[in-house]
């Protein structure tokens, strides 16, 4: 699996069952690498160890082969200002007791001896700094050739092969855990858009069908004179168009008793709307148009009550729903539910017929 190729515009255009096996092949690759990650760190640590035995076995060898060569003490520096100091306070007191003669014999005495010491001793130690510098580059050399013996070097080498192996999985597993992470998310939205998928597949067969019951509207339709029964307004039967009194997503069927010819116009302006929304959308008389549509023998949802509730909710909430709507309407009227889910959410509509013309 390449993990490049899983962008987010990809991941985007997956489908719902995709998506899920997508998942399955994920977590089991997300436990194949966390083990190799493990079984990396313990190889390194065990390199780790034998570096460490190398490195201990070298330098035991280089010991043994060379004399220790001791680094020459900063304090060895001090000695010729130390005996400077001590040289200037007794002239000073040869100076305070007899006026100064005994003082200057002793530092025209003394002072040169000084000197000449502290340059000796100075030439000393530089040579000593010297030995230590050439002692310490032979211990490196040596040291060196040991450790290739020991192959110190060649389990060096493995560690940093193994740590590039270990951050290319590192990587890997971050990927995978970022798209672990969006994947409910990826999934919903997949969901969301396979709904409205098949909800516009569902809307164009009941356009399909919408044709056929227009052609045998047309056929049953004088063209004289013809209205329009939402605007009343004379119109060109011609340019008449079917339209679903009840909408197709609130559930309405692609029927005869639920399809009438309307002008253009009120088509598109009705569009998804239920007749009583129309009706008070565009200043329409509800009542004249629900006459108008009995008498050409349509069915006509004079009472419509939608509710939206949470998918979660459970049937006896429902059914008390429903129950409260009866009581308050004509228990002898007829009555159909219907309840769809959309986006997430399940919608309840009760449609209550007080007059139905067959």
């Amino acid at each position: 699996m390449n993990l490049n190729n899983l962008n987010k515009k990809v991941l985007h255009s997956y489908t719902y069952g995709k998506l899920d096996l997508l998942s399955h092949e994920l977590r089991k690759n997300l436990d194949e690498i966390i083990k190799k990650i493990g079984n990396l760190n313990d190889k390194i640590e065990r390199l780790d160890e034998k570096v460490n035995n190398s490195d201990s076995r070298a330098i035991e060898v280089v010991n043994k082969k060379l004399d220790v060569v001791e680094k020459p003490g900063n304090r060895s520096n001090l000695i010729p200002g130390i005996l400077a100091v001590i040289v200037l306070l007794v002239g000073t007191t040869f100076i305070e007791d007899d006026g100064g003669l005994k003082g200057i014999v002793f530092f025209a005495l003394i002072a040169p001896l000084v000197l000449l010491f502290s340059k000796i001793f100075s030439g000393s130690n530089e040579e000593k700094q010297k030995e230590y510098e050439r002692y310490q580059k032979k211990y490196e050399r040596l040291i060196s050739i040991e450790k290739n013996k020991f192959k110190s070097s060649k389990y060096f080498k493995e560690i940093l092969i193994n740590k590039n192996k270990l951050d290319v999985l590192w990587k890997k597993k971050t990927k995978i855990d970022n798209i672990l992470n969006d994947i409910p998310y990826l999934l919903e939205r997949a969901t969301e858009r396979e709904r409205t998928a098949k909800i516009a597949a569902y809307d164009n067969k009941a356009r399909i069908g919408s044709e056929t019951i227009r052609k045998d509207l047309l056929a049953s339709t004088s063209n004289r004179n013809w209205k329009c029964p939402y605007c009343f307004q004379i119109k060109n039967l011609k340019y008449s168009q079917a339209d679903h009194i009840h909408p197709v997503h609130k559930g309405g069927l692609t029927t005869l008793q639920n399809m009438v010819l309307a002008c253009k116009s009120c088509n598109s302006q009705k569009k998804g709307l239920t007749l009583r929304v129309f009706s008070r959308k565009f200043n329409y008389d509800y009542n004249k148009i629900c006459n108008r549509l009995e008498k050409i023998g349509k069915d006509v949802w004079m009472k419509t009550f939608e509710k939206e509730f949470s998918l979660k909710t459970n049937l006896e909430t429902l059914d008390q729903y429903i129950r409260s709507i009866l009581k308050k309407n004509d228990p002898d009227d007829e009555i159909e539910v219907y309840i769809q889910e959309f986006y997430g959410k399940q919608f309840v509509t009760v449609k209550i017929l007080d007059r139905v013309l067959n």
